[in-house]
């Protein structure tokens, strides 16, 4: 009986970390999950999901695009707003896109 009680749970989990309905069936996936979850994260998360999804160090993007590592672990944060050139400059190196209005 636990056994069932634990995959109901890790189903139900899944579900509301990917969204979907709970009687969804697991196979079926929203278009593009990853896109849209990325979307409603605040951009240093934004950046910091897709620099690990490239296996990108801190200090290799910050190389890359001319800053500290220490000014990419604050944007990660939230604690440091980059400017839009910055951020178009880390669009490149990470090839994707991330929000620049009211940058």
């Amino acid at each position: 009986m636990t056994k069932f009680y634990l995959t109901g749970l890790v189903l139900f989990l899944l579900a509301s970390f990917l969204h979907l309905p709970p009687n969804a069936d697991v196979d079926s996936k929203p278009a593009s999950p990853k896109r849209e979850m990325l979307t409603s994260l605040p951009l240093g998360e934004q950046i910091r999901f897709a620099r690990l999804e490239k296996k990108m160090s801190q200090k290799e993007l910050a190389d890359k695009i001319g800053l500290a590592t220490l000014n990419i672990e604050k944007i990660e944060k939230g604690l440091a707003t980059p400017q839009k050139e910055t951020i178009l400059k880390i669009q490149r190196v990470l090839e994707t896109e991330f929000p620049t209005e009211g940058y």
